[in-house]
């Protein structure tokens, strides 16, 4: 794999093209998983990219530097702007790179007027109406790149900016994750642990729905772990104690038996855990689409935004999945669904296969050969 410490400075030979990500960091950690998936296939693809992250400090949540950072590429945050001090700081941070890849942050595509770089923007599914509202920004990228499953669908607002769209498909990663037992080896499980992973992310769909999710499934979990001893349930993303305490939750979370709570983890070791997990609890569309393509049985607690409800009720609909809505989550509901999974082993199974014809096929090569080819346009 290239050397992915290194950037191009102004001074340097123009040797190699250089890359700045922007990923959406105000809220969970998928949309940097999202692009260093997207980043490691264009480094498949040619080895003589620089490619590197910036992260917008307006619009930061602090868990997403230090997992940016685990990445291996430079990072760099980009500062406030102000009326005044808004050309030198873009200048200075993308001046020098030939394309920026945007994630959910196409409130800075008008700054490509500043530095002449080819921009791509990867937008999600519309929260309310604002994919509508912001098309005069992404009217200004060269490509709109759509990540999301051929089952989904494509949001009817896209249709003003059909000839810059670019249809990939999900953005999996699949050829990096590795099989079930490396997975449980990379992560010191015994053969004979159940393993439940669930990542809080900083509770993105905010603190009542993180506190519901996050209280039900400990609680579900004491309960479960009475009828199968070996299960042990891996929180992940929990930087101290105190995120765990709130009512609702057990007095002292750290000291229950079988829990296993883990600060922010590497994107290696994040692949490890949804390969080598038994069940993954997911909210978010990234962590589904990670256990779908790993083959790991799904519990999804959709988050209070479209995007996921309509992702929810698509697997639902498929029968690819076990969903529960946040309003029915209870200790009981989230017990009884993950003992359903647990004691039903071939009808998790085919639920898992018919996840994955859901998924599709990968879109990462797809989606980095369409950027290189833009790359190169003169």
């Amino acid at each position: 794999m290239p050397n992915r410490s290194r950037s191009r400075s102004k001074s340097s030979p123009r040797d190699s093209s250089r890359i700045v990500f922007i990923p959406s960091v105000s809220g969970g950690l998928g949309h940097i998983t999202r692009t260093l998936r997207l980043a490691r296939e264009l480094e498949r693809q040619r080895d003589d990219l620089c490619i590197e992250y910036v992260l917008d400090r307006d619009r930061l949540r602090e868990n997403n530097v230090k997992f940016a950072e685990s990445t291996g590429y430079p990072v760099q945050l980009l500062p406030p702007r102000g009326r005044d001090s808004r050309d030198v700081i873009i200048r200075a941070l993308l001046g020098d790179a030939d394309l920026v890849i945007d994630d959910t942050t196409s409130y800075l595509v008008p700054y490509r007027r500043l530095i002449g770089a080819k921009w791509v923007t990867m937008p999600m599914y519309p929260l309310a109406d604002e994919l509508f509202m912001s098309w005069p920004l992404m009217m200004q990228a060269d490509r709109i790149l759509w990540t999301y499953p051929a089952a989904m669908g494509i949001p009817e607002e896209l249709q003003a900016l059909q000839r810059k769209v670019f249809v990939s498909g999900p953005i999996l990663g699949a050829e990096e994750l590795p099989s079930r037992a490396e997975g449980r080896r990379t992560l010191n499980f015994r053969d004979d642990e159940l393993i439940l992973y669930y990542s809080p992310r900083g509770m993105p769909f905010g603190r009542d729905f993180g506190e519901r999710l996050l209280a039900s499934l400990v609680n579900g979990f004491i309960q479960l772990r009475k009828k199968y001893p070996t299960l042990r349930l891996v929180l992940t993303g929990v930087r101290d104690k105190n995120e765990l305490r709130f009512p609702g939750m057990p007095a002292d979370a750290r000291r229950v038996r079988g829990l296993d709570v883990r600060g922010i983890l590497s994107p290696q070791e994040i692949r490890a855990l949804t390969a080598g997990a038994d069940v993954t609890i997911a909210e978010g569309t990234t962590t589904t689409f990670e256990a779908i393509a790993a083959g790991t049985p799904l519990l999804m607690v959709p988050g209070a935004i479209y995007e996921t409800w309509l992702l929810g009720t698509r697997l639902h609909a498929a029968d690819a999945a076990v969903i529960e809505w946040i309003e029915r989550v209870t200790p009981a509901t989230m017990a009884a669904h993950l003992d359903r999974i647990i004691s039903g082993p071939a009808r998790t199974r085919e639920r898992t296969e018919r996840a994955r014809k859901f998924l599709g096929e990968d879109g990462g090569a797809k989606a980095a050969k369409e950027i290189l080819r833009l790359l190169d346009a003169r």
